[in-house]
This record gives C-alpha cells, structure tokens and sequence, in this order.
C-alpha cells in the first residue's frame, strides 16, 4: 500500500508590532513642510521661490514650473534645492535633507 503524502500546514502569520508613537514635538526631516513653516533664518538662505506658472500632466515629462523666471522640470535645481515634484496642486522641493512644499493657489 502507498504511503499517503505528509499533511503540512501553513505557518502562522506574521504581525507587524505596533507603530511606535508620533511625538508632536518632532518632525521629521524627511516631513514635507510649508514654505511659511521654515524659520526666518532658513527662509532667508532661499531665493525669492517665486511660482509664477505651475503646469501639472500626467506625464511627467510635460510637468513643468516656471520659479524666478526659469523654467524648470522635476530633478532641476534652483538655488540649492531640487524639484522633486510638481503635484497639480503645489511643487516639492528637497533641500538640505528637508522636503518643502509650495502651494500652487
């Protein structure tokens, strides 16, 4: 008579531990943040980060946004920060290790 194969069971899920508490008195440097947010001191190292045409696509490749009279796509700089995204509400920008948002009105 034929053995009948071994019966193996599935293993036990895996739970995640719980997320550790958000303190509201840090924020976190990878955070994006408001423009108005930053201190006057660092305000003051930026340009101007006037917007003065905003183009939002679905490709990325037709995104674009013209700040301080140039025009620039994601990945460009402008002073020391980078486009790291143009939303069709607002621009991302990453400068020193921080992620800053300007709100398109």
């Amino acid at each position: 008579m034929p053995a009948s194969p071994a019966t193996v069971s599935p293993p036990p899920p895996i739970t995640a531990p719980p997320a550790a508490p958000v303190s509201s008195e840090f924020i976190s440097p990878q955070a994006t943040i408001r423009l108005a947010d930053l201190s006057p001191e660092e305000r003051s190292q930026l340009p101007a980060l006037k917007v003065s045409m905003h183009m939002w696509a679905p490709a990325a490749a037709d995104r674009f946004v013209i700040i301080d009279g140039t025009r620039l796509a994601e990945g460009d700089r402008v002073a020391d920060a980078t486009i790291q995204a143009i939303q069709a509400d607002g621009v991302t920008l990453a400068w020193r290790g921080r992620q800053i948002r300007l709100p398109i009105r």
